[in-house]
């Protein structure tokens, strides 16, 4: 079992040797999240390097945001947000920088990627009115999710098109691995590989779309990841453990197939270091499930990112 890190598209070499020194091998680079030439850099960077396995995230269909002046804004709960397409990001608007808004009806649960929960007010000239259901915060590159009518993925877009043709200019020797996010017909891993024939192709299961196809998915991928994040949002902690127990058994039983776990494991771990024991329990249960991989995701980006890597290779090592 290895632990997969989440790594910012800036990260040095010297970034990277220090993750080395922590014993970390496996390395993942979000393509949701800033510029196409900064991911593709940095997977580079990471690929190139001997002894370490480079993953990446193809976007897939989640609205995202754009950059915000000062990376992140906070809001309170009934605050009203605009949000556009294509206008800059301040702390009254935020606007989409790879997708259209066009599909909210007014009533929509949207789910943010950072924990802000919103609902659909109104629809205006200039875009769709939301409000703040809690207190919370939006980021650069933040993803939406509409909760009340999840939209079905289905095929590539024309952005993953393009990320493939930017990787193919340059041989990445220690690539492994493309995960499709919103993996939820098998359609997406079978022309993920015709994109990436030599990778790996690790569907991502995030909506219950993907849980619904997750034979026929299985059936055209090298392995499959469950996702807790966005499948919170639709299934308990207990029916996402008996759905991980079902990815894995599904997984073992074809030769050679990986089952990845990704999460937030460690998110206590960010606010508080005293608090990192709350997470613990959960890492536990999921790693008695003996994924090939378990993802750290946005944690990654935290400050204390070398206690993390350094508590996670501790568990690695068992």
């Amino acid at each position: 079992m290895k632990f997969l890190y989440t790594v910012k598209r800036t990260a040095t070499a010297e970034v990277l040797d220090r993750y080395a020194q922590l014993g970390a091998s496996a390395f993942r680079v979000n393509f949701g999240r800033g510029s196409l030439e900064e991911n593709a850099q940095c997977v580079e960077r990471i690929a190139q390097r001997e002894g370490v396995e480079a993953f990446l995230d193809l976007p897939g269909c989640k609205p995202r945001l754009g950059a915000y002046p000062n990376g992140r804004e906070a809001y309170a709960k009934g605050e009203a947000i605009l949000l556009e397409d294509g206008a800059a990001c301040s702390h009254a608007v935020c606007s989409l920088c790879n997708d259209t808004s066009e599909g909210y009806a007014v009533g929509d649960a949207i789910a943010a990627s950072s924990g802000l929960k919103l609902r659909v007010r109104a629809r205006t000239p200039r875009g769709w009115e939301l409000t703040a259901q809690n207190d919370g915060d939006l980021y650069s590159y933040c993803g939406f999710f509409n909760i009340d009518r999840p939209r079905k993925r289905t095929a590539l877009s024309e952005q993953e098109r393009q990320i493939a043709a930017r990787l193919h200019r340059k041989a990445c020797k220690n690539l492994v691995g493309i995960c499709p996010s919103f993996a939820d017909a098998a359609q997406v891993p079978r022309e993920t590989r015709r994109l990436f024939p030599e990778q790996k192709i690790l569907s991502k299961i995030e909506t219950p779309y993907g849980v619904e196809n997750l034979p026929s998915i299985l059936g055209e991928s090298d392995g499959v990841m469950l996702c807790r994040g966005d499948l919170s949002l639709f299934y308990a902690e207990e029916e996402m453990y008996r759905l991980g127990e079902r990815m894995a058994r599904a997984c073992r039983a074809e030769a050679g197939k990986i089952f990845i776990v990704a999460t937030d494991f460690f998110s206590h771990f960010v606010q508080d270091e005293r608090a990192m024991e709350a997470d613990l329990p959960v890492l536990e249960k999921y790693l008695a499930l003996r994924p090939e991989y378990v993802l750290i995701n946005e944690t990654s980006y935290s400050p204390r990112w070398e206690k993390i890597v350094g508590k996670c290779q501790e568990y690695a090592g068992l």
